[in-house]
């Protein structure tokens, strides 16, 4: 008998280790938030940055004792349960801190603010209940509390725009809810970077310091050391790898809560700073003028502007070391005697100024049946044409065909060639009994012999080679950098689109096709959309640019 009874409670001990296992897994779940069951405890702030501490692990050295799972577990048992969150609490961000008790996470919200007063808590069932005042205290004068205070973000340099550069070395203190300050953790630089720097360093603070000072070493030469205010862009005139150190102070600001200092040190890859030029800084309305550009690395990030508007935003093109630009001055500007064009690259600045003279443009009686107008230059026949060429005019063409300073070819090789119509003259259509619209011409209407060849003006590309109601038989050529010429009323075509052309090739026969009471030939240059004046390219100076 009595071995049965020992039998018996041998089998007793070897079920208690299981059901003291299955009490305290029971325990866990009922009761997720107890000392003795939490394994490990994961904080999340506001700002989504964790915490994680683990039972048994080393006590971290902090304003809570360093045993933060005991202060959080003491913190929730002590608060007070509550009907409900008040409404503006429920709203606000909160903490988020998972529990893990026998591989189960439990996940409590902690909704704090910089008033311990105001601090509360729901459970894992969304029970609500209020935080102690001075165990809230504690805990947003500690560190884990940080991201509660806005003051605490460190300030943040940005060079050229957009380049944020951590510093090397930095101490930032922000002020806590009882006029304490606090040392905030600041993400630090461990390696000296190599910049890109054009022109300036145009430097920005998110919080602009009280202080600071730039140092500048080209070599072991300082050749800079001053207040940033005084930097000027001469100290960047030139390419080279110059050292710079940047300190800079926030003095103690109560209203700003927070104060500090912060060290900068980087290579300046140092590229000069981007310089422009105007071709001419005289012309006509209705001409054009290049806008040349040097030490630029990316023409697409080029700013423009004018004073008085243009009404026109210039494309900038690659050109070997140098970028270029063609801007027409419309003759249907407001005439201005001078534009301002301000030209913005890599944070600098340079302003242009384009003198225009004034011009008085002719006006011309266009003496036409009836019949021609109704068949070729109705107001259907006028949008269809323009409908058709826009795409033509409108594209982009990287590839520069036309060569500076000289002159185009005449668009024919008839010896008594002569201008008909010119360029930009106000144009009345005159019919029997009736007076027509009046309009701008786009270009110059030669009077040519019949069967003429139609020459290329310029090397380049045709891109257009069709008939349309007004304007006949047309051709367009692409001459590149937005740069166009157009011939129109022609009785044949000679040329394909995609052909490549040289200056004076033979690409089509003069005729009278379209809006034209005689054999014509109708030739215009454009930059992109803008019909400009063609006389300077072909007569004159050709396309007058600056290489500098």
């Amino acid at each position: 008998m009595k071995g049965k009874i020992i039998a018996a409670v041998c089998v007793l001990l070897l079920f208690i280790p299981t059901v003291l296992a299955i009490v305290s897994y029971n325990s866990a779940v009922n009761h997720p938030v107890d000392r003795a069951a939490i394994s490990k405890m994961v904080i999340t702030d506001v700002d989504g940055a964790t915490f994680t501490f683990e039972r048994g692990a080393e006590k971290s050295a902090d304003e809570l004792g360093g045993d933060m799972i005991a202060f959080f577990v003491d913190m929730t048992k002590e608060a007070s349960r509550t009907d409900s969150l008040p409404a503006a609490v429920s709203a606000n961000d909160y903490y988020e801190v998972s529990y893990f008790s026998y591989n189960l996470e439990t996940k409590y919200r902690y909704y704090f603010t910089t008033d311990p007063s105001d601090a509360w808590m729901t459970d894992n069932h969304g029970a609500a209940y209020r935080i102690k005042r001075d165990t809230a205290e504690q805990f947003i004068s500690s560190m884990y509390a940080v991201s509660l205070y806005k003051a605490a973000a460190a300030p943040v340099m940005t060079l050229s725009g957009n380049t944020v550069l951590k510093p090397q070395k930095m101490t930032w203190k922000y002020q806590l809810n009882n006029s304490d300050y606090s040392d905030a953790v600041v993400p630090l630089n461990k390696e000296k970077e190599t910049l890109t720097v054009a022109g300036s360093l145009n430097l920005s603070f998110d919080v602009e310091p009280d202080y600071l000072l730039v140092q500048i070493y080209d070599g072991e030469n300082l050749i800079f050391n001053d207040l940033y205010a005084n930097l000027t862009s001469d100290v960047f005139s030139e390419n080279a790898q110059l050292n710079v150190a940047i300190s800079a102070q926030w003095y103690e600001n109560t209203e700003r809560g927070s104060y500090g200092e912060a060290y900068y040190n980087f290579t300046a890859d140092v590229r000069a700073p981007s310089a422009f030029y105007l071709g001419e800084t005289k012309i006509l309305p209705g001409e054009f003028v290049v806008i040349t550009g040097k030490n630029v690395t990316d023409p697409s990030a080029i700013e423009f502007s004018s004073t008085p508007e243009i009404n026109f935003t210039p494309v900038f093109f690659a050109d070997g070391s140098y970028v270029r630009a063609l801007v027409p001055i419309s003759y249907e500007l407001n005439y201005s005697p001078s534009y301002t064009f301000t030209i913005t690259c890599d944070g600098v600045s340079t302003n242009l100024t384009l003198n225009v003279e004034k011009k008085t443009f002719a006006s011309q009686s266009y003496s036409v049946s009836a019949e021609l107008v109704s068949s070729t230059r109705t107001n259907s026949a006028v949008q269809a044409f323009y409908t058709a060429v826009e795409p033509y005019l409108s594209a982009q063409e990287n590839t520069r065909y036309w060569t500076p300073g000289v002159l185009f070819t005449e668009p024919s090789n008839y010896e008594n060639m002569q201008v008909r119509t010119g360029f930009g003259l106000y144009r009345t259509i005159v019919m029997p009994a009736a007076q027509g619209e009046t309009y701008r011409h786009p270009g110059i209407d030669y009077r040519v012999a019949a069967d003429s060849e139609v020459l290329a003006a310029c090397d380049g590309v045709v891109v257009y080679a069709g008939t349309q109601t007004m304007s006949g038989r047309t051709i367009i050529i692409e001459h590149g950098f937005g740069l166009k010429t157009i011939y129109c009323h022609l009785s044949a075509i000679n040329v394909g689109e995609g052909d490549v052309v040289r200056a004076g090739d033979a690409i089509g026969v003069v005729g009278s096709t379209g809006f034209t009471d005689s054999t014509c030939l109708h030739f215009g240059m454009y930059v992109f959309n803008t019909p400009v004046s063609p006389y300077n390219a072909l007569w004159y100076t050709g396309i007058v640019t600056i290489d500098p």
